[in-house]
């Protein structure tokens, strides 16, 4: 039973079977002798039980924050794109095709596809234009003050793509912490559980008590 399970029925049943067996006399005898039950038994599955309500509520947090970090990278992705792409299309109209200044800003084609390789193209074009302003003459609406703006959209663009495959690490181990603490309550209740059939077999009123279901 304990095996298959979902988590929120697995913390209740399993916090039902520790409490209700340490807690109901005759049980707490009956699982004593000859089974070696002892309260040390019945406080580690609770302990078993706390921590894998830990995991699932670490679980649900790191997942919210991934989903957030996911968003926000998505959003510096979006508007650093837009700027980009506002100030390559003020050069490619103020600058002639096939001429020097055209291939030293990096105009031909188009811009990149896929977060790595547009953040390589915008930072090369706004890198470019601070090391040599002349390339920013006669292009009307790109100046100094446009390529900090394009510098400081680059910079928020990787921060937040690096914040959201960190928040993507950390969701993924508190997945295999949260399954791995599943994982031992889950063998330690149905052991217990199974034993508790065994030496409640005649008295299906006392199952009940610990929640276990009729043969």
């Amino acid at each position: 039973m304990f095996g298959s399970l979902p988590l929120d029925q697995l913390v209740a049943r399993a916090r039902t079977l520790y409490t209700n067996a340490r807690d109901t006399p005759d049980v707490a005898a009956a699982l004593a002798d000859p089974y070696g039950f002892t309260p040390d038994d019945y406080a580690r599955g609770l302990t078993l039980v706390a921590a894998l309500q830990q995991a699932i509520a670490d679980h649900a947090r790191e997942y919210g924050e991934q989903f957030e970090a996911t968003e926000a990278s998505d959003d510096a992705t979006a508007d650093l794109k837009a700027l980009f792409s506002a100030h390559r299309r003020l050069a490619r109209t103020f600058v002639d095709r096939g001429t020097a200044r055209y291939a030293a800003l990096g105009l031909r084609g188009r811009i990149a596809d896929g977060e790595a390789a547009l953040f390589e193209q915008a930072g090369t074009f706004y890198q470019t234009l601070t090391d040599d302003p002349s390339l920013m003459d006669g292009i009307r609406g790109l100046d100094e003050a446009a390529v900090t703006r394009g510098h400081e959209a680059v910079e928020r663009a990787r921060a937040a793509e690096d914040a959201q495959v960190k928040e993507t690490g950390e969701a993924q181990q508190a997945t295999a912490l949260r399954d791995q603490a599943a994982r031992r309550l889950r063998v330690h209740a149905g052991e217990m559980s199974e034993v508790a059939k065994i030496a409640l077999d005649d008295r299906p009123q006392a199952r009940e008590v610990l929640g276990l279901r009729q043969r």
